[in-house]
């Protein structure tokens, strides 16, 4: 019923056969943030700076915007996450014709060594071009390293442009 009323959705995980311990049960995220923070007891804009799921809260909003912009051109998202039983995790991959953009989702408005750790585990195991590799985070400046491209939340409405760069 909360699927069919377009209240929550669910994430695929993305199945190429890296190796045979992924996890295979699908993530559950709100379309609107904002009853996910109601539901979860967050009244005020200050408590969310200090709840413990803040940056799951964060991951959300960003997979639903990635769901929206699918939506608002007509298109299916063709989007997954992976994750093996070891821990490595990629919050969101973009499967399109030109192969897989793979994008680590962080909170944190500042940028540390360590985000970049499952995009580097990604890479090794699947080759990837760091043009596919991107870290999106609540910062503010946009930057391309040599591991990934480096994009703050607030150019979520240009993502296509990016991934296509």
């Amino acid at each position: 019923v909360l699927k069919a009323s377009f209240i929550i959705f669910t994430l695929s995980p993305f199945y190429a056969n890296f190796n045979k311990r992924l996890v295979k049960s699908s993530k559950l995220y709100f379309y609107d943030v904002g009853l996910a923070a109601y539901l979860l007891g967050i009244k005020e804009q200050d408590q969310i700076n200090s709840h413990f799921l803040k940056g799951e809260l964060f991951e959300n909003f960003v997979i639903a915007e990635f769901v929206k912009n699918f939506f608002n051109h007509g298109e299916n998202p063709n989007i997954y996450f992976w994750r093996d039983q070891t821990g490595h995790e990629i919050d969101l991959i973009i499967d399109g014709a030109a192969g897989q953009k793979a994008f680590e989702i962080k909170s944190s408005t500042t940028i540390t060594h360590d985000f970049f750790k499952n995009l580097r585990f990604w890479q090794k195991l699947t080759n990837a071009p760091t043009e596919d590799l991107f870290l999106l985070y609540g910062g503010e400046e946009f930057q391309r390293r040599s591991i990934a491209t480096v994009v703050p939340w607030k150019r979520l409405i240009s993502i296509r442009e990016i991934i296509q760069d």
